[in-house]
């Protein structure tokens, strides 16, 4: 992140070992630097890319679900939503009081714009 020229900013798991404070003063910072360029975050955290503008939900080397929180929520037999729900379960108390674990599942953050170029591609 020294530099804000380039086009592209990958950030593979950028949050994975920031406290939630710290997580939020670094994409703070991002959204300042960057104004508008496309930024790729690789994450397991659904906190993390709930806000991109795209979200690319990755299975088995294959891209399975693309859009935004909103639409790939409403996807009833989701990837996204499953394990968005299932993560969500992590924070919260079930009937014995005891919190859920924690569940992996890779979601990759993107632009749109970024996505049609990668398949264009054909990376």
């Amino acid at each position: 992140m020294r530099g804000t020229e380039a086009d592209l900013l990958v950030l593979d798991e950028p949050t994975a070992n920031l406290d939630p404070e710290a997580e939020y003063k670094l994409f703070e910072t991002i959204k300042k630097i960057r104004n508008g360029k496309t930024t790729v975050y690789i994450s397991h955290r659904f906190n993390t890319v709930r806000a991109a503008d795209k979200i690319m939900v990755m299975e088995k080397g294959g891209v399975v679900e693309f859009g935004s929180h909103e639409e790939l929520m409403a996807l009833k037999d989701g990837t996204y939503r499953r394990l968005y729900t299932l993560q969500a379960k992590g924070f919260q108390s079930d009937d014995t009081g005891r919190v859920s674990k924690d569940v992996e599942g890779l979601v990759v953050a993107v632009k749109e714009d970024t996505v049609k170029k990668i398949v264009a591609e054909g990376a």
